[in-house]
């Protein structure tokens, strides 16, 4: 098999287009879990960096909120967050995520 040699342009268009794809997929999925204290269910809709420190919106049974993530922590059943909800007052409330 011969090699293939692609100029720079082309490399470089290839690459950003896989780099887009990939990026477009995994920012295409909410992440679902729940909040066992409130019995309700959570969903973080994409466009969301979750990360300890950054402010998120997550939906509660279908009402929006906003919140600081204080705490993030895998767990066996998949991911815990402790958010400073700011639609309850800065109460701290625990999520547990899925995988």
């Amino acid at each position: 098999m011969k090699n293939l040699k692609f100029p720079p342009k082309i490399l470089l268009f290839l690459t950003l287009l896989s780099l887009e794809l990939c990026l477009n997929q995994s920012q295409s999925l909410a992440w679902e879990g729940i909040d066992q204290e409130r019995n309700s269910i959570i969903e973080i809709p994409s466009g969301n960096l979750v990360r300890e420190g950054l402010v998120i919106e997550f939906y509660d049974n279908d009402d929006l909120h906003m919140g600081r993530i204080t705490s993030m922590t895998t767990i066996a059943s998949g991911t815990e967050l402790i958010v400073e909800d700011f639609n309850e007052d800065k109460q701290e409330r625990t999520l547990i995520m899925g995988e």
